[in-house]
């Protein structure tokens, strides 16, 4: 795992100097290592921050060349099938340097092209330059577990796995987008059609791109709807067998690694499955994390010890209270590339996970989205039926608008007439549930205009045409909830503290089981995921008394938790939009995550200097 960052100038030599600073500004993110390269004629400089997982030694260092100087890389991932391309490659005459599954990518770009990604099972960002045909290839894997950002400055092309680094340069303006900043009201994280900074773009999952004479061309290699749409459907009854060997498989790929390995640990069926399938891999002693808290109704401690002794797991345990939060809300928020609702979580026990020594660790995420296991699957499409029933009434809109403003109505029809706006889409019945602030409340609030339309944004980026409604819920739920809120915050959360995160559930020949499995999905549960699980572990705690990994704002917010709306001092336009909305959350009329959602954002934009 790295961070990576490089400029490339059209005309004229680029300028070197920006490089430096993008570099210093992602050091988090690769503690072991730092590099530099310079095309010949200075059009293109690369830079790279290393983190030392695969071969520790000093041939796996970046940019990385090729013998004759042509092709120059500087990467940030994991490529789990590395060593099948490796003898591959060298079945076809390749020598290789070093162990690294950075030579593994460079060579196989030298012998393929831009088709490479198509045989990479992995998660990365990288950029390769050519310096015969003076072109920049990059590529980001299929589900977006990497980051990688671009924008245009000065005549130049500059790209970095943080949006950080590209404003460090200081080419780049600190001033938010407008739809980015209503997105984020709007969905509690940035839609990745913008980013919370004007002029940054976010490149996408599953696309790779040419830099050629200035001029970028994006092409998508893969979609997880025609993966979808085009698996076999598998017999229940084959479903347990088929998607346990397929788990540990993928396990035993993720389970490489020449630095401390370990994984998360709640209790529940997501983690519990990993630490089955390690222990069937004959790994002893894994180290396992978890996180407690003193409410009893948010810790797992007891289901978590439950599963390190069943499978004699080295278990950690890291208490977290309020005030352990409130302590370290400063470096949370910092740690933040963009602002987000929910990335409290993945900072603490990724900070326990490296204090307890690993350098990598194993995660669960990715197995509610593919097998169904949140609640939207059940309350999107019944959501979807009421407003199909409401659109039969006569000016039903009207009788909405009132509803909206009626502070009578209970919480959720209130919410529901915000984010209906004259649609039954099953996209509107997402956004209702998955909606933190509507669009007409972002209106009200915001000082810049509106120019984000949610239900144009979904129907955009995720195609759910000829699905059923639970196959489009795991097709919506993996690309926005997943791509643009949980991988965003797991990446900037553990790269914060220096450690990389796996995730075996979004393995490519994982996802493309789980789209076989997908008649399961009417099962609920997580029906196919827990017929492969109970295979190695029929006994603990069933799934539907799992918690989730969730924090006790609800209870700290409700006893006066500071959420970091500067109470003793004046603030801004969204220092006061914070405080009237926990005030309307204290008094039973608000979730808690609305107050949340605009406190955080008022101490991103402070902390990170953005002028909103």
């Amino acid at each position: 795992m790295c961070g990576i960052c490089g400029v490339v100038s059209r005309e004229e030599p680029a300028n070197a100097e920006v490089v430096q600073p993008m570099c210093n500004a992602i050091a988090h993110r690769g503690p072991d290592d730092e590099g530099l390269y310079r095309s010949l004629n200075g059009r293109c400089v690369l830079g790279n921050r290393r983190l030392a997982i695969i071969d520790l030694s000093a041939a796996g260092h970046m940019p990385m060349g090729t013998d004759d100087g042509r092709f120059w890389i500087t990467y940030n991932g994991e490529l789990y099938n590395f060593r099948e391309l490796h003898a591959e490659l060298e079945s076809r005459g390749h020598r290789f340097r070093s162990r690294t599954d950075t030579e593994v990518i460079l060579r196989l770009y030298q012998d393929a092209g831009g088709r490479c990604v198509e045989r990479l099972n992995g998660m990365f960002a990288f950029a390769i330059w050519d310096e015969r045909e003076q072109t920049l290839f990059l590529a980001r894997d299929k589900m977006g577990i990497k980051p990688l950002y671009y924008t245009r400055a000065g005549g130049a092309f500059l790209f970095a796995s943080e949006i950080r680094a590209l404003l460090a340069t200081g080419a780049v303006e600190r001033r938010v987008d407008p739809a980015g900043l209503a997105g984020y009201l709007m969905l509690g994280s940035v839609p990745d059609s913008h980013t919370i900074i004007g002029g940054v773009h976010c490149f996408p999952p599953a696309h790779y791109a040419l830099l050629q004479e200035g001029r970028l061309s994006l092409h998508r290699y893969w979609s997880h709807s025609d993966l979808m749409r085009d698996a076999e459907p598998m017999r229940e009854a084959d479903m347990a067998e088929a998607l346990r060997e397929t788990l540990k498989d993928a396990v035993r790929r993720q389970m490489v690694s020449d630095a401390p390995l370990g994984l998360f640990l709640s209790g529940g069926m997501d983690s519990s499955t990993i630490a089955a399938l390690t222990c069937a891999l004959g790994h002893e002693r894994v180290r396992s994390v978890s996180i407690t808290f003193d409410e009893k109704a948010y810790d797992e401690s007891e289901a978590s010890r439950a599963v390190a002794e069943r499978f004699g797991l080295d278990h950690v345990e890291y208490p977290v209270t309020a005030g352990d939060v409130s302590n370290h809300l400063d470096r949370v928020v910092q740690a933040m590339d963009q602002p987000s609702a929910d990335a409290v979580n993945t900072y603490f026990v990724s900070k326990a996970a490296r204090e307890a020594g690993l350098t990598v660790a194993l995660s669960g995420l990715g197995a509610d989205e593919l097998f169904g296991g949140y609640s939207t699957f059940e309350t999107v499409p019944k959501t979807q039926r009421v407003m199909k029933g409401i659109r039969r009434v006569p000016h039903h809109d009207r009788a909405l608008a009132l509803v909206e403003r009626a502070p009578a109505i209970p919480r959720a029809g209130r919410k529901l007439a915000r984010w209906m706006n004259g649609s039954d889409s099953l996209e509107a019945a997402y956004a209702t549930v998955r909606g933190i602030l509507g669009p007409s409340e972002v209106r009200g609030m915001t000082p810049l205009p509106e120019t984000f339309n949610p239900m144009e944004y979904m129907q955009e980026t995720v195609d759910v045409k000829g699905f059923a409604d639970v196959e489009a819920v795991s097709l919506l739920e993996s690309r926005l909830y997943m791509h643009n809120q949980l991988l965003r915050d797991t990446d900037a959360m553990s790269m914060a503290h220096s450690l990389e995160v796996r995730v075996p559930f979004l393995d490519d020949e994982v996802v493309a089981m789980a789209g076989r499995c997908r008649t399961s999905l009417r099962n609920g549960g997580k029906a196919a995921l827990s017929g492969a699980r109970d295979i190695y572990f029929p006994i603990g705690t069933p799934e539907e008394d799992k918690k989730g990994f969730s924090f006790p704002f609800d209870e700290w917010l409700m006893q006066g938790f500071k959420v970091g709306t500067r109470e003793t001092r004046e603030g801004g336009p969204w220092t006061h939009n914070a405080r009237e909305l926990l005030r309307e959350y204290r008094a039973g009329g608000r979730h808690w995550s609305s107050a949340w959602t605009v406190a955080v954002l008022d101490r991103w934009l402070g902390a990170h200097q953005i002028t909103a």
